[in-house]
């Protein structure tokens, strides 16, 4: 019960306070809601961040190089696993398929269609050159004899030229084999490309016959080479152990063509040799330096036809010289064109002051095509752009002594000299 007016007032005067206090509550929240109210995105907000967003996505999309599809290619290799030095791990070189391949590159990991970006995704760094691809083949043991050819490729190019290097490994290829090789790039001439690709795939296509011809699976490799140059109608196809390269290839990278599959010099021993021949046809080339027509390679699917035509081979697992035979006898004798002599040179003709030093021996025997042509060698030899040490090896201690001093001269360029001489010490004699 109230007891007096004075209390009576103070409860009054508590109710207004409270009920102050309550509207200025209710304005401050009515005023937050008003302010969310005005905060909240309106429908067309919406459409605009929407529209944003798919603009945005779309440039990213139309950025991202998805590689095209690429036709007629006969083949989708298995993938190795290729195991790193010292350590348990492994470095993975990815297969060719029909997507495009990703491949190990000392430019970066490109796709073999994507090789476009070397021409104009850095245009500000190397549009200004002349390029040419150059494919070789080998496996580890024979990384060492390669240096040496590679060295001479490198030294003798212009400045002007710009050489995409492929490597085909077979039988697996250690990844300290292919930082040594890639190492030669800093070493001798920056204007070059290293680009390493997968090769096994021969032996399966092919089949176990090709083990029992000396450097089989090697050779064979090479016919994948125009596979792997999707952006380009034509790659030089060439030894990797015993040729010297002497002068610029840029030359030799672009000799027409013509309407010919391929091109070699003519191989002067054919006749010599008839243990070793199989097939004495007319402009019997030698495969030691080669020109692919890889456009038509390509659009003729060329590999999956001699793939089919080895299997039925009654010479198969018997060929010294297993792709020049194959080509040779593959090709019909209008598919084939010759290049001059100076491309690959399979002899030596040395003058020195007024005495000459004795040529290769083959040249003197009467079954060459060169017999009694001494002028004409001797001509070629001083307008030689690639020697090919085909029977008289540097390394087997067989080459004269000229030619080993001109093959150490390339050595001792690659920093590996002395491991090269104490793996073939017969080529470093006569220092």
């Amino acid at each position: 019960m109230i007891k007096n007016k004075i209390e009576i007032i103070e409860i009054n005067e508590d109710f207004e306070k409270s009920k102050l206090n309550s509207s200025n509550t209710n304005k401050n929240i009515e005023k937050e809601l008003n302010l969310k109210d005005e905060n909240q995105p309106t429908l067309s907000q919406y459409l605009f961040l929407i529209i944003v967003i798919i603009v945005i996505g779309y440039i990213i999309i139309k950025n991202i190089h998805i590689p095209k599809q690429i036709q007629n290619i006969p083949f989708s290799p298995s993938t190795p696993l290729l195991k790193l030095s010292k350590k348990n791990e492994y470095y993975k070189m990815t297969p060719y398929d029909k997507k495009g391949q990703k491949i190990y590159s000392s430019t970066g990991t490109l796709s073999f269609n994507k090789l476009d970006e070397i021409y104009y995704g850095k245009k500000e760094k190397i549009s200004k050159y002349n390029h040419i691809h150059v494919a070789m083949s080998f496996n580890n043991d024979y990384h060492l004899l390669s240096t040496v050819t590679i060295a001479s490729l490198l030294k003798n190019a212009k400045k002007t030229t710009y050489i995409h290097l492929h490597i085909i490994a077979v039988d697996g290829f250690i990844y300290p084999t292919m930082k040594k090789l890639n190492s030669l790039k800093s070493k001798i001439n920056n204007n070059t490309e290293f680009i390493f690709h997968n090769g096994d795939r021969v032996q399966k296509d092919l089949g176990k016959h090709t083990k029992d011809e000396q450097k089989g699976v090697g050779e064979y490799a090479r016919l994948l080479a125009p596979y792997f140059v999707n952006d380009t109608d034509r790659i030089i196809i060439t030894d990797s152990a015993d040729l010297l390269i002497k002068k610029d290839l840029f030359e030799l990278y672009n000799y027409p063509l013509e309407d010919k599959l391929v091109k070699g010099v003519i191989d002067p021993y054919t006749k010599c040799f008839p243990e070793y021949y199989f097939f004495h046809k007319e402009n019997y080339f030698n495969g030691g330096v080669l020109l692919f027509n890889a456009k038509r390679w390509r659009e003729m699917n060329l590999y999956q036809d001699i793939v089919n035509f080895y299997k039925g081979f009654k010479y198969k697992g018997r060929l010294p010289t297993p792709i020049q035979d194959i080509l040779n006898t593959f090709f019909p004798a209008a598919s084939i064109g010759l290049l001059p002599l100076k491309y690959n040179f399979q002899g030596y003709v040395y003058l020195h002051g007024e005495e000459e030093y004795p040529y290769n021996n083959i040249y003197e025997l009467e079954c060459s095509i060169f017999y009694k042509k001494k002028k004409k060698l001797i001509k070629v030899e001083k307008d030689l752009v690639i020697r090919h040490c085909n029977k008289y090896k540097v390394y087997t201690g067989e080459a004269s002594y000229e030619v080993k001093k001109e093959w150490q001269y390339y050595a001792k360029m690659t920093g590996f000299y002395d491991e090269l001489c104490e793996n073939y010490p017969q080529a470093c004699r006569y220092l």
